[in-house]
């Protein structure tokens, strides 16, 4: 981070993540902070799935000076505890919905946080988490796991994106 911020290589977006949840750096919102003070014009993003997004965490990473986060949250109960090994549903949804009332607490427009799902149930109550989340993020992504990779028209997903506009892709990055 040293070396990025103090380069004169022209840097206008850092992502915080490298290969892994970026909340196993326990300097990560120092990290963060430090960028911030040293090189404000730089946006900093990261992408998580809010298992180790705990409180302490979360209040320090409000006082960052992150600029957005993606949160992935997939799935039903049943779904999410199935497919994220190790992780706790109730655990999770807990640290997630933290932050966010804390973001709205403190009447933060940063970080601007999307919400990520990916679902296999066809019995997922999109329509459900949506209405869970839809008024503490900046947007929420409701997607299918089994219509991606092909190009058959996206139904019944839920895109509800205040800050951009979503296409038809299985990442919003292509």
């Amino acid at each position: 981070i040293n070396k990025i911020v103090n380069s004169r290589i022209p840097v206008n977006t850092i992502n915080m993540n490298g290969f892994g949840e970026p909340f196993l750096d326990a300097k990560l919102c120092d990290r963060i902070a430090y960028v911030k003070k040293k090189a404000p014009h730089i946006r900093i993003f990261l992408f998580s799935n809010g298992a180790l997004l705990l409180p302490r965490i979360a209040d320090k990473l409000l006082e960052s000076g992150l600029d957005g986060m993606n949160i992935s949250f997939n799935g039903s109960e049943k779904e999410y505890n199935s497919t994220m090994i190790h992780l706790d549903y109730h655990k999770t949804r807990s640290n997630i919905v933290y932050f966010l009332g804390e973001r709205k607490r403190r009447n933060l427009k940063k970080p601007v946080i999307n919400l990520s799902c990916t679902y296999n149930d066809p019995a997922f109550d999109k329509e459900g988490y949506y209405n869970e989340f839809k008024d503490l993020v900046d947007g929420v992504f409701i997607q299918s796991a089994n219509k991606w990779g092909d190009n058959r028209e996206v139904d019944k997903a839920i895109y509800d994106f205040k800050t951009q506009v979503m296409k038809n892709y299985p990442c919003r990055r292509l």
